[in-house]
């Protein structure tokens, strides 16, 4: 029997990592793919997995609004639940039993549930140690009024009302070369923060301070922290030290956009 879940999946010429992808969410009933317009072989990789394809609000361009794209796909649910993962992301086999359980209860208590997430090497091989262990809310009942915000960064947001339970099987986020490539990462770093920065609206001296001094620096010393406690920790099972180098680099790009943004204001 399937798992009665909609998953969704975001793609751009993914065919890369897509069919990695869709192996691991076998089992499920419905795959729904919102499509940016990709040229390569990623719609075909869809339509072997028998995905279902819709079009992102404005194909052929980058994307300028995650929250925007994810509630296309979660408008396009067919199913009472829905699960929501990244193109070059996996589910683990533990975490499907988790979801066919959760899914399958007429009695629950919850309307959405708090997911683990665990970053590996790029085969998944071999799973990182890191600081602590990771959650995100990333399933729910299509009919408890949740939906995505923020347009970097984006999460879903549930009505105080709805109860939010937890699930340990995890899923995996695959670090590759691209994502400890310095060159890579400070392209993609440096496109979000100027998304989050012209999205903001000063609202006075102490939301200032925060943006472009307390937040930043917070985010900073946090990553250098990291650092030093998962290497005594963890030794040689640690998550490598140019990951967390490289949230210290996002903290300095975003520090300089918000600065930019307030010098140069609505010509940001």
């Amino acid at each position: 029997m399937k798992i009665p879940a909609t998953v969704g999946v975001l793609t751009f010429n993914n065919a890369e990592h897509l069919e990695r992808c869709l192996q691991s969410l076998e089992g499920f009933s419905d795959i729904v793919i919102a499509d940016g317009g990709s040229t390569d072989n990623t719609i075909a990789i869809a339509r072997k997995h028998n995905a279902r394809i819709i079009s992102q609000s404005n194909p052929g361009h980058p994307i300028t609004d995650f929250a925007l794209e994810r509630n296309i796909l979660l408008k396009a649910a067919n199913e009472p639940w829905f699960f929501y993962v990244d193109s070059d992301e996996i589910v683990t086999q533990d975490l499907r039993e988790d979801i066919r359980r959760v899914t399958e209860e007429t009695s629950s208590q919850y309307g959405a549930y708090r997911v683990r997430y665990l970053k590996t090497n790029e085969d998944a091989s071999k799973v990182y140690r890191t600081y602590k262990e990771y959650y995100q809310v990333r399933l729910c009942r299509t009919d408890v009024g949740a939906t995505f915000v923020r347009k970097v960064h984006e999460r879903l947001e549930l009505p105080p009302e709805v109860r939010v339970g937890q699930i340990e099987g995890p899923w995996y986020v695959l670090l590759d070369a691209d994502d400890l490539s310095f060159s890579v990462f400070s392209e993609k770093a440096w496109k979000r923060t100027y998304m989050t920065a012209k999205s903001w609206q000063p609202k006075g001296f102490i939301d200032v301070l925060h943006r472009i001094v307390l937040n930043p620096a917070t985010q900073i010393f946090k990553s250098l922290i990291k650092i030093v406690v998962v290497k005594i920790r963890w030794g040689k099972d640690a998550i490598p030290t140019k990951y967390e180098l490289l949230r210290v680099l996002y903290a300095v790009f975003l520090f300089l956009q918000h600065a930019r943004r307030l010098i140069m204001g609505r010509a940001f």
